[in-house]
């Protein structure tokens, strides 16, 4: 309310109103219903730790100008893209390289991340096209003060596969968990205020997709 928290975000949080109730319950004042201002709230009430918390798609900043610090955070897939970068007056984020060449950050090649799209088709994080941009990884954070970095770290990351069946649980007790985990992740995703579709291509993937909207919805 003072001015000196603010967000950038790029991205959707699926459980935003979860959170939101939650915060509100702990004393936060909201002034919209949008879930951009809940990463500003569950950022002041739990910082990095939040992270955890949070289902969906995203990219975001927060900038506190009370501590003169910028965070930085990834969802946990890096299915949005965040770049960042230090330049002699401070550090630059983008979701898109041309902004940070806009800014008039200086890009040169670097010849290591050419090697790495030579072989594999595609340059892998951290790594960018350029010496002094990286992109922030999947299921990690950054923190910034002064404009340059002094903190990082991964809240995230893919958990090993078990090599032993639980059991206590049979084939269709599995099927079930399975049927029940798919269907909470497509209902998140469908609370909205707009109308809802889907990209049906015929594939297993979308049929499920679809199948499972229809269950959830009286349209």
């Amino acid at each position: 309310e003072d001015g000196t928290v603010w967000v950038v975000f790029n991205g959707e949080i699926y459980n935003y109103q979860q959170l939101r109730r939650e915060l509100i319950e702990r004393g936060h004042r909201f002034a919209t219903a949008s879930d951009t201002e809940t990463l500003v709230h569950l950022y002041e009430e739990e910082g990095v730790a939040g992270l955890e918390k949070l289902r969906g798609m995203f990219a975001y900043a927060v900038w506190d100008s009370r501590k003169n610090e910028l965070f930085l955070a990834r969802d946990r897939f890096g299915k949005k893209p965040l770049y960042y970068g230090e330049g002699p007056d401070g550090l630059y984020f983008a979701s898109e390289l041309k902004s940070l060449r806009a800014a008039g950050l200086r890009l040169p090649i670097d010849t290591h991340a050419l090697k790495l799209y030579l072989q594999f088709g595609y340059i892998p994080d951290p790594w960018s096209p350029f010496e002094n941009v990286r992109k922030l990884e999947p299921g990690s954070w950054l923190l910034a003060r002064d404009g340059r970095k002094v903190d990082a770290g991964r809240y995230w990351q893919l958990p090993p596969p078990r090599e032993d069946q639980p059991e206590e649980l049979d084939e269709a007790a599995l099927c079930e968990q399975i049927r029940e985990t798919f269907d909470e992740a497509v209902r998140l995703r469908m609370i909205a205020d707009v109308p809802l579709g889907a990209f049906l291509s015929g594939g297993i993937d979308s049929s499920l997709v679809v199948a499972s909207m229809a269950r959830q919805s009286s349209q």
